[in-house]
Protein backbone atom coordinates (compact mmCIF):
# COMPACT_ATOMS: atom_id res chain seq x y z
CA UNK A 1 0.00 0.00 0.00
CA UNK A 2 1.20 3.51 -0.75
CA UNK A 3 2.77 5.30 2.18
CA UNK A 4 3.76 8.98 2.45
CA UNK A 5 6.66 9.37 0.08
CA UNK A 6 9.86 8.67 1.99
CA UNK A 7 13.06 10.52 1.31
CA UNK A 8 15.55 8.36 -0.59
CA UNK A 9 17.98 8.41 2.33
CA UNK A 10 15.46 7.39 4.97
CA UNK A 11 17.39 4.85 7.07
CA UNK A 12 18.77 3.34 3.90
CA UNK A 13 22.23 2.63 2.67
CA UNK A 14 23.86 4.29 -0.29
CA UNK A 15 22.47 3.43 -3.72
CA UNK A 16 23.37 -0.02 -4.93
CA UNK A 17 26.65 -0.27 -6.76
CA UNK A 18 26.97 -2.29 -9.92
CA UNK A 19 29.39 -5.09 -10.64
CA UNK A 20 31.54 -5.14 -13.75
CA UNK A 21 29.01 -7.39 -15.46
CA UNK A 22 26.31 -4.75 -15.00
CA UNK A 23 24.34 -6.59 -12.31
CA UNK A 24 23.72 -5.03 -8.92
CA UNK A 25 25.06 -6.65 -5.78
CA UNK A 26 21.47 -7.43 -4.76
CA UNK A 27 20.99 -9.56 -7.89
CA UNK A 28 23.71 -11.89 -6.62
CA UNK A 29 22.70 -11.87 -2.95
CA UNK A 30 21.09 -14.71 -1.02
CA UNK A 31 19.89 -12.36 1.72
CA UNK A 32 19.56 -8.61 2.10
CA UNK A 33 19.03 -6.42 5.17
CA UNK A 34 15.84 -4.36 5.09
CA UNK A 35 14.40 -1.89 7.58
CA UNK A 36 11.10 -3.19 8.92
CA UNK A 37 9.27 -0.02 7.85
CA UNK A 38 9.97 -0.94 4.22
CA UNK A 39 8.95 -4.60 4.54
CA UNK A 40 5.29 -4.11 3.64
CA UNK A 41 6.01 -2.28 0.39
CA UNK A 42 8.76 -4.78 -0.50
CA UNK A 43 6.33 -7.67 -0.01
CA UNK A 44 3.50 -5.96 -1.90
CA UNK A 45 5.80 -5.24 -4.83
CA UNK A 46 7.22 -8.77 -4.94
CA UNK A 47 10.76 -7.71 -4.10
CA UNK A 48 11.28 -10.28 -1.32
CA UNK A 49 10.20 -13.92 -1.02
CA UNK A 50 8.22 -15.70 1.70
CA UNK A 51 10.14 -18.26 3.70
CA UNK A 52 9.18 -21.91 3.49
CA UNK A 53 6.43 -23.20 5.79
CA UNK A 54 9.08 -25.27 7.59
CA UNK A 55 10.12 -21.99 9.22
CA UNK A 56 7.90 -22.90 12.21
CA UNK A 57 10.16 -25.85 13.02
CA UNK A 58 13.42 -23.87 12.91
CA UNK A 59 15.32 -23.32 16.14
CA UNK A 60 15.99 -19.67 15.30
CA UNK A 61 12.27 -19.04 14.78
CA UNK A 62 11.45 -20.63 18.12
CA UNK A 63 13.88 -18.34 19.94
CA UNK A 64 12.56 -15.17 18.31
CA UNK A 65 10.19 -13.35 20.70
CA UNK A 66 6.58 -13.23 19.52
CA UNK A 67 6.79 -9.49 18.86
CA UNK A 68 9.43 -10.03 16.19
CA UNK A 69 7.62 -12.97 14.62
CA UNK A 70 4.65 -10.63 14.13
CA UNK A 71 6.91 -7.93 12.75
CA UNK A 72 8.14 -10.21 9.94
CA UNK A 73 4.76 -11.78 9.07
CA UNK A 74 2.85 -10.31 6.14
CA UNK A 75 0.05 -11.17 3.76
CA UNK A 76 0.95 -11.02 0.05
CA UNK A 77 -0.44 -7.45 -0.12
CA UNK A 78 1.99 -6.36 2.62
CA UNK A 79 -0.57 -6.09 5.41
CA UNK A 80 0.29 -7.61 8.82
CA UNK A 81 -0.47 -11.33 9.23
CA UNK A 82 -0.62 -13.68 12.18
CA UNK A 83 2.71 -15.50 12.51
CA UNK A 84 2.80 -19.30 12.65
CA UNK A 85 3.24 -20.89 16.05
CA UNK A 86 6.60 -22.62 16.54
CA UNK A 87 6.28 -26.34 16.00
CA UNK A 88 7.27 -28.40 19.07
CA UNK A 89 9.91 -30.85 17.97
CA UNK A 90 12.47 -32.92 19.82
CA UNK A 91 14.71 -32.73 16.81
CA UNK A 92 14.25 -29.43 15.01
CA UNK A 93 15.05 -29.14 11.35
CA UNK A 94 18.64 -28.35 10.58
CA UNK A 95 20.16 -25.95 8.08
CA UNK A 96 19.28 -28.23 5.16
CA UNK A 97 15.62 -27.16 5.35
CA UNK A 98 14.41 -24.94 2.52
CA UNK A 99 14.89 -21.23 3.14
CA UNK A 100 12.22 -20.07 0.68
CA UNK A 101 9.14 -21.70 -0.73
CA UNK A 102 9.52 -23.57 -4.02
CA UNK A 103 7.00 -25.03 -6.45
CA UNK A 104 7.12 -28.26 -4.42
CA UNK A 105 6.65 -26.63 -1.00
CA UNK A 106 4.26 -24.34 0.82
CA UNK A 107 4.98 -20.68 1.52
CA UNK A 108 4.58 -19.21 4.97
CA UNK A 109 3.56 -15.66 5.88
CA UNK A 110 7.04 -15.03 7.29
CA UNK A 111 9.08 -12.81 4.99
CA UNK A 112 12.20 -12.26 7.04
CA UNK A 113 14.23 -12.64 10.19
CA UNK A 114 14.51 -9.58 12.47
CA UNK A 115 18.01 -9.75 13.90
CA UNK A 116 18.60 -6.41 15.60
CA UNK A 117 16.56 -3.41 16.72
CA UNK A 118 17.06 0.24 17.58
CA UNK A 119 15.05 3.26 18.66
CA UNK A 120 14.26 6.82 17.65
CA UNK A 121 16.12 9.16 19.99
CA UNK A 122 16.08 12.89 20.67
CA UNK A 123 19.45 14.68 20.78
CA UNK A 124 20.00 18.31 21.75
CA UNK A 125 22.82 20.81 22.07
CA UNK A 126 23.33 21.39 25.78
CA UNK A 127 25.58 24.39 25.06
CA UNK A 128 22.83 26.21 23.13
CA UNK A 129 19.93 25.79 25.53
CA UNK A 130 19.27 28.08 28.52
CA UNK A 131 20.39 26.52 31.78
CA UNK A 132 16.85 26.92 33.11
CA UNK A 133 15.48 24.77 30.28
CA UNK A 134 18.09 22.06 30.82
CA UNK A 135 17.23 22.04 34.52
CA UNK A 136 13.52 21.77 33.71
CA UNK A 137 14.17 18.83 31.36
CA UNK A 138 16.25 17.09 34.03
CA UNK A 139 13.64 17.72 36.74
CA UNK A 140 10.95 16.23 34.47
CA UNK A 141 12.94 13.03 34.11
CA UNK A 142 14.43 13.75 30.69
CA UNK A 143 13.40 15.23 27.37
CA UNK A 144 10.11 14.20 25.77
CA UNK A 145 8.29 14.69 22.48
CA UNK A 146 6.29 17.70 23.68
CA UNK A 147 9.53 19.57 24.46
CA UNK A 148 10.17 19.94 20.72
CA UNK A 149 7.39 22.56 20.64
CA UNK A 150 9.03 24.79 23.24
CA UNK A 151 9.63 28.38 22.07
CA UNK A 152 13.36 27.97 22.76
CA UNK A 153 13.47 25.52 19.82
CA UNK A 154 11.84 27.89 17.29
CA UNK A 155 13.28 27.06 13.83
CA UNK A 156 15.83 24.82 15.54
CA UNK A 157 14.22 21.34 15.29
CA UNK A 158 15.28 18.76 12.69
CA UNK A 159 14.02 15.26 11.93
CA UNK A 160 15.48 12.19 10.28
CA UNK A 161 13.67 9.01 9.29
CA UNK A 162 11.28 10.27 6.61
CA UNK A 163 8.09 12.37 6.59
CA UNK A 164 6.14 10.03 8.87
CA UNK A 165 8.47 11.12 11.69
CA UNK A 166 6.51 14.38 12.00
CA UNK A 167 3.22 12.53 12.42
CA UNK A 168 4.79 10.15 14.92
CA UNK A 169 6.16 13.03 17.02
CA UNK A 170 2.80 14.86 17.00
CA UNK A 171 0.82 11.77 18.01
CA UNK A 172 3.28 10.85 20.76
CA UNK A 173 3.30 14.43 22.06
CA UNK A 174 -0.47 14.15 22.48
CA UNK A 175 -0.09 10.90 24.42
CA UNK A 176 -1.39 8.82 21.51
CA UNK A 177 0.01 5.80 19.74
CA UNK A 178 1.99 6.46 16.57
CA UNK A 179 -0.06 3.59 15.09
CA UNK A 180 -3.45 5.13 15.88
CA UNK A 181 -5.62 4.15 12.89
CA UNK A 182 -7.43 7.49 13.05
CA UNK A 183 -4.26 9.44 12.27
CA UNK A 184 -5.01 13.17 12.23
CA UNK A 185 -8.56 12.35 13.27
CA UNK A 186 -7.40 10.97 16.63
CA UNK A 187 -7.55 14.49 18.06
CA UNK A 188 -7.90 18.02 16.70
CA UNK A 189 -4.69 18.81 18.58
CA UNK A 190 -2.69 16.48 16.33
CA UNK A 191 -3.17 18.60 13.21
CA UNK A 192 -2.61 21.75 15.25
CA UNK A 193 0.69 20.35 16.47
CA UNK A 194 1.74 19.30 12.99
CA UNK A 195 1.07 22.75 11.57
CA UNK A 196 2.86 24.43 14.49
CA UNK A 197 5.81 22.09 14.03
CA UNK A 198 6.07 22.89 10.34
CA UNK A 199 5.39 26.66 10.65
CA UNK A 200 7.29 27.50 13.81
CA UNK A 201 9.78 24.84 14.84
CA UNK A 202 11.04 22.91 11.84
CA UNK A 203 14.47 23.53 10.35
CA UNK A 204 14.83 20.47 8.10
CA UNK A 205 13.65 16.89 7.56
CA UNK A 206 16.51 16.03 5.21
CA UNK A 207 17.99 12.69 6.25
CA UNK A 208 21.34 13.68 4.78
CA UNK A 209 21.48 16.99 6.67
CA UNK A 210 19.59 16.74 9.95
CA UNK A 211 22.45 15.23 11.98
CA UNK A 212 24.99 17.63 10.47
CA UNK A 213 22.69 20.52 11.33
CA UNK A 214 22.91 19.50 14.99
CA UNK A 215 26.69 19.10 14.81
CA UNK A 216 27.02 22.56 13.28
CA UNK A 217 24.73 24.16 15.84
CA UNK A 218 22.10 25.18 13.27
CA UNK A 219 19.65 22.74 14.86
CA UNK A 220 19.37 22.61 18.63
CA UNK A 221 17.24 19.48 18.86
CA UNK A 222 16.81 16.56 16.46
CA UNK A 223 14.90 13.30 16.42
CA UNK A 224 16.31 10.37 14.50
CA UNK A 225 17.53 6.76 14.52
CA UNK A 226 19.80 5.67 17.37
CA UNK A 227 22.50 4.56 14.90
CA UNK A 228 22.91 8.13 13.65
CA UNK A 229 22.59 10.06 16.88
CA UNK A 230 24.73 7.87 19.12
CA UNK A 231 27.59 8.05 16.62
CA UNK A 232 27.22 11.84 16.59
CA UNK A 233 26.99 12.19 20.37
CA UNK A 234 30.10 10.08 20.93
CA UNK A 235 32.09 12.62 18.92
CA UNK A 236 30.90 15.66 20.84
CA UNK A 237 30.38 16.29 24.55
CA UNK A 238 28.10 19.20 23.60
CA UNK A 239 25.39 16.79 22.41
CA UNK A 240 23.05 15.07 24.86
CA UNK A 241 21.06 12.12 23.57
CA UNK A 242 18.09 10.40 25.20
CA UNK A 243 15.13 8.11 24.67
CA UNK A 244 11.94 10.21 25.05
CA UNK A 245 10.70 9.52 28.56
CA UNK A 246 7.11 8.72 27.48
CA UNK A 247 8.33 6.08 25.04
CA UNK A 248 9.45 6.13 21.43
CA UNK A 249 9.18 4.42 18.07
CA UNK A 250 11.30 1.34 17.51
CA UNK A 251 12.68 -0.17 14.33
CA UNK A 252 14.30 -3.46 13.37
CA UNK A 253 16.62 -4.68 10.63
CA UNK A 254 15.33 -7.80 8.92
CA UNK A 255 17.12 -10.43 6.85
CA UNK A 256 15.07 -11.07 3.71
CA UNK A 257 15.57 -13.26 0.64
CA UNK A 258 15.38 -11.07 -2.50
CA UNK A 259 13.16 -12.18 -5.35
CA UNK A 260 16.24 -12.44 -7.59
CA UNK A 261 17.93 -15.10 -5.40
CA UNK A 262 16.37 -18.23 -7.00
CA UNK A 263 17.52 -17.08 -10.45
CA UNK A 264 21.19 -16.67 -9.71
CA UNK A 265 23.64 -19.47 -10.44
CA UNK A 266 23.00 -22.30 -7.98
CA UNK A 267 19.79 -20.75 -6.67
CA UNK A 268 19.32 -19.83 -3.01
CA UNK A 269 22.28 -21.00 -0.94
CA UNK A 270 21.60 -23.98 1.36
CA UNK A 271 23.51 -22.03 4.05
CA UNK A 272 20.84 -19.34 4.40
CA UNK A 273 19.19 -21.05 7.36
CA UNK A 274 22.57 -21.39 9.02
CA UNK A 275 23.01 -17.64 8.60
CA UNK A 276 19.62 -16.97 10.18
CA UNK A 277 20.54 -19.27 13.06
CA UNK A 278 23.97 -17.68 13.54
CA UNK A 279 22.76 -14.07 13.58
CA UNK A 280 20.04 -14.84 16.14
CA UNK A 281 22.21 -17.03 18.33
CA UNK A 282 22.09 -16.22 22.07
CA UNK A 283 25.88 -16.57 22.12
CA UNK A 284 26.14 -13.45 19.96
CA UNK A 285 24.10 -11.22 22.29
CA UNK A 286 26.23 -8.26 23.35
CA UNK A 287 24.51 -5.72 25.56
CA UNK A 288 27.62 -3.97 26.88
CA UNK A 289 27.34 -1.24 24.24
CA UNK A 290 23.67 -0.53 24.89
CA UNK A 291 21.91 0.71 21.77
CA UNK A 292 25.13 1.26 19.84
CA UNK A 293 25.09 -0.94 16.75
CA UNK A 294 21.61 -2.23 17.57
CA UNK A 295 20.39 -4.78 20.11
CA UNK A 296 19.84 -8.47 19.42
CA UNK A 297 16.19 -9.35 18.93
CA UNK A 298 16.47 -12.50 21.07
CA UNK A 299 17.18 -10.28 24.11
CA UNK A 300 14.03 -8.13 23.80
CA UNK A 301 10.37 -9.11 23.96
CA UNK A 302 9.04 -5.69 22.98
CA UNK A 303 8.64 -4.47 26.55
CA UNK A 304 11.81 -5.38 28.44
CA UNK A 305 15.45 -6.14 27.75
CA UNK A 306 16.73 -9.52 28.95
CA UNK A 307 20.15 -8.49 30.27
CA UNK A 308 20.71 -12.04 31.47
CA UNK A 309 20.98 -13.08 27.81
CA UNK A 310 24.08 -10.90 27.64
CA UNK A 311 25.41 -12.29 30.92
CA UNK A 312 24.67 -9.01 32.75
CA UNK A 313 22.39 -8.03 35.61
CA UNK A 314 21.67 -4.65 34.02
CA UNK A 315 23.04 -2.24 31.39
CA UNK A 316 26.81 -1.85 31.48
CA UNK A 317 26.47 1.93 31.70
CA UNK A 318 23.63 1.89 34.21
CA UNK A 319 19.98 2.87 33.87
CA UNK A 320 18.93 6.41 32.99
CA UNK A 321 18.24 8.25 36.23
CA UNK A 322 19.89 5.55 38.35
CA UNK A 323 21.60 6.68 41.54
CA UNK A 324 24.23 4.42 43.06
CA UNK A 325 23.68 3.95 46.76
CA UNK A 326 26.23 3.54 49.52
CA UNK A 327 28.70 5.58 51.54
CA UNK A 328 31.30 7.48 49.56
CA UNK A 329 34.09 6.14 51.77
CA UNK A 330 33.25 2.51 51.02
CA UNK A 331 34.60 0.72 47.97
CA UNK A 332 31.93 -0.88 45.81
CA UNK A 333 33.58 -3.23 43.31
CA UNK A 334 30.50 -3.58 41.10
CA UNK A 335 30.07 0.21 40.97
CA UNK A 336 33.77 0.57 40.14
CA UNK A 337 33.50 -1.88 37.24
CA UNK A 338 30.30 -0.23 35.99
CA UNK A 339 31.96 3.21 36.14
CA UNK A 340 35.02 1.91 34.30
CA UNK A 341 32.85 0.43 31.54
CA UNK A 342 31.02 3.75 31.27
CA UNK A 343 34.27 5.60 30.76
CA UNK A 344 34.77 6.85 34.30
CA UNK A 345 33.66 10.38 33.46
CA UNK A 346 29.92 10.18 33.00
CA UNK A 347 26.74 9.75 35.01
CA UNK A 348 24.81 6.46 35.02
CA UNK A 349 22.56 5.90 32.06
CA UNK A 350 24.63 7.76 29.45
CA UNK A 351 23.46 6.14 26.20
CA UNK A 352 26.83 6.75 24.55
CA UNK A 353 28.53 4.63 27.22
CA UNK A 354 26.29 1.60 27.37
CA UNK A 355 23.48 3.14 29.42
CA UNK A 356 19.85 2.26 28.82
CA UNK A 357 16.46 3.63 29.90
CA UNK A 358 14.43 1.57 32.38
CA UNK A 359 12.16 -1.13 30.99
CA UNK A 360 9.12 1.05 31.74
CA UNK A 361 10.21 3.29 28.86
CA UNK A 362 10.47 0.34 26.47
CA UNK A 363 7.04 -0.86 27.57
CA UNK A 364 5.63 2.51 26.45
CA UNK A 365 7.40 2.27 23.09
CA UNK A 366 6.18 0.67 19.86
CA UNK A 367 7.23 -0.57 16.44
CA UNK A 368 5.62 1.36 13.60
CA UNK A 369 2.95 -0.50 11.67
CA UNK A 370 1.75 0.40 8.16
CA UNK A 371 -0.53 3.43 8.28
CA UNK A 372 -4.22 2.65 8.04
CA UNK A 373 -5.94 3.91 4.83
CA UNK A 374 -7.66 6.65 6.86
CA UNK A 375 -4.43 7.80 8.52
CA UNK A 376 -2.50 7.65 5.23
CA UNK A 377 -5.09 9.66 3.28
CA UNK A 378 -5.39 12.31 5.99
CA UNK A 379 -1.64 12.75 6.36
CA UNK A 380 -1.00 12.80 2.61
CA UNK A 381 -3.70 15.45 2.22
CA UNK A 382 -1.92 17.61 4.82
CA UNK A 383 1.45 17.11 3.12
CA UNK A 384 -0.11 18.22 -0.17
CA UNK A 385 -1.49 21.33 1.56
CA UNK A 386 2.01 22.12 2.79
CA UNK A 387 3.49 21.69 -0.67
CA UNK A 388 0.91 24.09 -2.10
CA UNK A 389 1.62 26.83 0.43
CA UNK A 390 4.94 28.48 1.21
CA UNK A 391 6.04 28.47 4.81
Amino acid sequence: PAQPAATPGSRTKKSKSKKADGKSKTAKADVVSLGDEFLSSAVANGLVLPLDASVASQAWYDRLPTRFRRLASRNPDGSPAMPPTPTPSAARRGSSALAVASSQSTASVVYGVPYRWGATLIAYRSDKLPVSLINTIDENGGIDWSDLWRPEFKRRVAFGGGPRALLTASLRAEGLSANDPRGLGASSSVKTRLNALRDDQLLTTDDAQYAQALANGDAWAVAGPSDDLLALARRSSLITVAVPRSGTSLFADVWCVPATAPYKSGGVSPLVNQWFDYTTSPARVNLRSGLKGGVSTVAFDGARVDYGAGRLDGPAGGFVGEVFQGEESSFDLSAFIRDALAGGDTKPGDLTRGGMPPDETWARSEFLEPLSPRAREGYNALLNEWRATKR
